[in-house]
């Protein structure tokens, strides 16, 4: 278990780590924006240092094992959507790693993807 500080145990849950994630992601994109402000000089070192900001929050999001089913759930819905706004951001270790962290939840998140719903449910 991780210390915040060193008097309250953290355990860092599937929520958080999307949160971190997506602002990981949305400081990349506003960096990436051109801009002719004077801080022009200061953009590329920023840029990398979101780049790495946000790839580590998506390793820690990876690695992560869900608790319960609903989770699970978040991360599958989560790295699919990555996936698809972005096919070049995981790699296949990150998605070999996923897929082992998500496997004790396979019959919840098979139901779950398998579901047939209609536009009124």
């Amino acid at each position: 278990m991780k210390m915040i500080g060193c008097l309250f145990p953290h355990r860092r849950t599937m929520a958080s780590s999307i949160a971190r994630h997506k602002r990981a992601r949305q400081g990349r994109v506003a960096t990436e924006e051109p801009s002719a402000s004077a801080w022009k000089f200061v953009r590329c070192p920023a840029l990398i240092f979101f780049r790495w900001h946000e790839k580590r929050a998506l390793s820690n999001l990876i690695v992560l094992a869900p608790a319960n089913a609903d989770e699970a759930r978040q991360k599958l819905v989560y790295l699919i959507a990555v996936m698809v706004a972005d096919p070049a951001t995981p790699d296949a270790i990150g998605i070999a790693n996923a897929i082992k962290s998500l496997k004790p939840f396979e019959a919840t998140l098979a139901h779950c993807l398998s579901k047939r719903r209609t536009p009124f449910q």
